[in-house]
């Protein structure tokens, strides 16, 4: 969670970066899974090209 709120690359953000946020805020809250908020901060890692999927 700290590093999609605190140390995402400042360069980088983008709308699958705000999605991913909000729904980890929400996870963290109960209001959604955890594994949106895993999926949701997957997608957008591999979107900014610091995750690679095999």
């Amino acid at each position: 969670m700290q590093f999609l709120l605190q140390e995402w690359p400042k360069d980088k953000p983008d709308k699958l970066h705000a999605l991913a946020k909000k729904i980890l805020i929400n996870a963290h809250e109960g209001r959604a899974s955890v594994d949106d908020a895993r999926d949701a901060f997957m997608a957008a890692a591999v979107a900014i090209g610091i995750l690679w999927r095999d």
